[in-house]
């Protein structure tokens, strides 16, 4: 079979859209920030290559087994591009589009890309995490187009954190604290590790979902995980548990607001440092 009968790029999407931490408004809000920067800036679409950007705004932590991945925000929304050794991970773990190219052309990640950014004039990579390598290659692939920066504004819109962030982020932290002992415990009683954990997560997921729908206004998972027969353990044993956790805790909650009072002095004190847009610094 010749090389050109090959498939190199396609859109793998099987199964259905899995579980987000996030709401799709949430995701939207990102996208919507990130593409008026764009506009301030004269950038037709931006290809975010590292974790962290790739996770912001789609969604998807790609594992990188040596090949390349991406996720493309244009006025058509947000698209991830992956190996083909994920198959339809990527798509069902994302909020947007996903193509998939494969390993029978070196070139295939950018024969992907070319369909994601036809007409672009200025593109937006991120310049703290492109290497020279790639780099080259893309001046190669698009040798008309423009590489600007678009990693300062990315990170910017990262460090201000939305009412679901902070939600999740105070949430996630105080499910972790009684999830990760409840485990403890509950092997200690002669629970299976595995089974353990599968029951606690399930519960931490399902009380996330609850409190981000409205259903319940308050953490209620020691009270589903003491229902639950997997799990050997009381309410009191739970709430036990919960406490020793803070006391265990030393003097971080107080460290805690002590920054968190020195840092809402500085913002009373310079209300537009929330708008600072750092310069280039090359």
């Amino acid at each position: 079979m010749s090389d050109d009968q090959m498939l190199h790029v396609t859109r793998w999407h099987n199964g259905e859209k899995t579980y987000q931490p996030f709401t799709n408004g949430e995701m939207t809000r990102r996208s919507d920030a990130m593409m008026a920067i764009m506009g301030d800036l004269d950038i037709d679409a931006c290809l975010f290559t590292s974790y962290h950007n790739v996770c912001y705004f789609s969604g998807f932590l790609y594992c990188q087994f040596g090949r390349r991945y991406g996720a493309v925000l244009s006025k058509d929304g947000v698209t991830t591009i992956s190996a083909a050794i994920d198959g339809g991970q990527p798509w069902r773990r994302s909020t947007g589009d996903n193509v998939t190219y494969t390993d029978w052309r070196r070139d295939s990640y950018f024969t992907a890309l070319k369909d994601l950014l036809k007409g672009v004039k200025r593109l937006g990579i991120e310049f703290d995490h492109v290497n020279l390598d790639l780099k080259v290659l893309l001046e190669d692939h698009f040798p008309n187009v423009e590489l600007v920066d678009c990693a300062a504004a990315a990170m910017d819109l990262r460090t201000i954190k939305s009412a679901e962030e902070h939600v999740l982020i105070r949430k996630g932290a105080e499910m972790c604290r009684v999830g990760g002992r409840a485990v403890m415990e509950a092997v200690k009683a002669g629970v299976g590790r595995e089974a353990a954990h599968s029951a606690i997560k399930e519960h931490a997921v399902a009380t996330v979902n609850d409190l981000r729908a409205g259903n319940i206004k308050e953490n209620n998972l020691p009270e589903r995980l003491a229902s639950d027969d997997r799990i050997p353990l009381s309410l009191e044993q739970l709430y036990d548990i919960i406490a020793t956790g803070g006391e265990n805790a030393g003097t971080a909650r107080s460290q805690v607001d002590h920054f968190a009072d020195i840092v809402s002095q500085w913002e009373t004190k310079f209300p537009n440092a929330a708008n600072y847009m750092p310069g280039s610094i090359l």
